[in-house]
């Protein structure tokens, strides 16, 4: 193609080099080109070819034109044809005007037809060759112009069967019927039937894409071939991501997604309140944080979008709670044994139940103190200081009290007064008491005199 320089040629296709013996035969046959080398409409080398022809259209020569209003260049006029014809362009604008090419073409054509039949030779050959150049001009035929549009789907997804037939422009079918040839795939699999329907699968678990070489011929034998691509994309797929307590520890993000490499996404994190920070680092550890007066929870949305499919951008989503440590709950707390019998001066080991945990934590009790609303060596009617004192277990998890009481009072009662901790170091505080008994009589409930001893003492 010559260079668009501001002279005559420019825009028009030249014979060894691009400024040798430019003509619209030539350029005709260079507009034909440019569609089997994939050049669209908008690309400015065929807007260049264009331009010259609409230049040239009415230079009565048949070099460098085609003979407009003289004598007719008949293989030019065919030439320009067949790339016009292809390309879909029905006018072109001459001297501002749009003109039908074709209209010009044939008016042309038949106004020098002889009386024979034949046309007279030409600018380029005798009257054979200009007859059938004449004749296939009026022809108009091209061959068929078919598209057959490549498809992207996600992994697990199935492509659109095509019928090839349909993919053929109507407005530029050729001669059906039409025999198509599929190849150019590797690890696709392409299936043809009897109705010209292509169908396309792929192996499980394959990801990637293929170009396909798909050939088109008419019954006439013109032919055209398109080159789609058929794409299966990685489904990203993100994976349960636990809930937390405050304090939240980081997020290894890329542990839970699943279907891609976890390279090939981008993640993003939305809900959290405006006064929370989010960060996410180069390894996809994310790290939430939380104001020191927060208490309410939050619900976050993690999306992990793939960045690595052409032509679509898959993503995936799960949710997170985050909610702060609440205490556990000592208020229903009570011993187990109650009650204790015979009195018999023994130790019983009792186990404060009833602690609960709001987050379903599990929590941890430590005794703190054993109080008796008796003394454990001086009160007469009891085992004396030989089996004093009659408590034990502080700063475990289970008290001891001895099976101890005086005879001549009304019943001893034990308390124990315990914390109760869970795993994020919230704790609750309480305390359960313990009756020995006076007797096994009706109304033998303990009656308390008042916690003034340390039963783990003494006194």
């Amino acid at each position: 193609m010559n260079d668009v320089d501001g002279d005559a040629q420019d825009g028009g296709s030249g014979y060894g080099d691009p400024w040798d013996w430019v003509n619209v035969l030539k350029t005709g046959n260079l507009i034909f080109e440019m569609a089997f080398y994939g050049d669209g409409p908008a690309v400015p080398r065929l807007q260049d070819a264009l331009d010259y022809l609409s230049r040239t259209w009415n230079d009565p020569s048949g070099d460098p034109g085609w003979g407009n209003g003289a004598e007719p260049h008949y293989q030019a006029m065919y030439c320009i044809m067949k790339g016009l014809e292809y390309r879909g362009i029905e006018t072109l604008v001459v001297d501002g005007v749009e003109r039908d090419w074709f209209n010009d073409f044939a008016d042309a054509i038949i106004a020098n037809q002889q009386e024979d039949g034949s046309w007279p030779w030409d600018y380029w050959g005798g009257t054979l060759l200009a007859t059938e150049w004449a004749l296939l001009t009026l022809e108009k035929s091209a061959p068929p112009v078919a598209e057959v549009n490549g498809q992207c789907i996600l992994a697990g997804e199935s492509f659109e069967p095509v019928d090839l037939d349909e993919t053929v422009d109507p407005n530029n079918p050729g001669t059906p019927p039409y025999t198509w040839t599929v190849s150019g795939n590797v690890d696709l699999l392409v299936a043809l039937d009897d109705e010209n329907v292509m169908t396309v699968t792929y192996p499980e678990g394959w990801i990637g894409e293929e170009v396909l070489t798909i050939g088109c011929e008419d019954a006439s034998r013109r032919s055209t071939v398109s080159y789609p691509t058929f794409t299966v994309c990685a489904n990203p797929q993100v994976l349960d991501i636990p809930d937390q307590t405050a304090p939240f520890t980081p997020i290894d993000l890329n542990n839970y997604i699943a279907g891609i490499d976890p390279s090939d996404v981008i993640w993003n994190i939305t809900g959290a309140p405006e006064s929370w920070t989010v960060t996410i680092d180069e390894n996809n550890v994310a790290t939430i944080t939380a104001p020191g007066d927060a208490s309410d929870p939050a619900v976050l949305t993690f999306t992990a979008t793939s960045i690595a499919c052409s032509c679509e951008e898959p993503s995936s989503s799960d949710q997170a709670t985050f909610i702060f440590n609440q205490p556990p709950d000592c208020s229903a707390a009570y011993a187990d044994p109650s009650d204790l019998w015979p009195p018999n001066h023994k130790f019983v080991s009792v186990a404060i139940l009833g602690v609960s945990d709001p987050d379903g934590d599990p929590t941890e009790i430590e005794i703190l103190a054993i109080t008796s609303d008796e003394p454990t060596a001086t009160d007469k009617g009891s085992g004396g200081a030989k089996h004093a004192p009659d408590a034990q277990g502080v700063g475990t998890n289970t008290p001891q009290v001895r099976a101890e009481r005086s005879g001549k009072r009304n019943g001893r009662v034990y308390q124990v007064l315990f914390s109760a901790q869970d795993t994020g170091g919230a704790e609750c505080s309480g305390s359960v008491t313990i009756c020995v008994p006076h007797d096994q009589g009706g109304g033998n409930d303990c009656i308390d005199d008042g916690q003034r001893y340390d039963a783990t003492a003494i006194n």
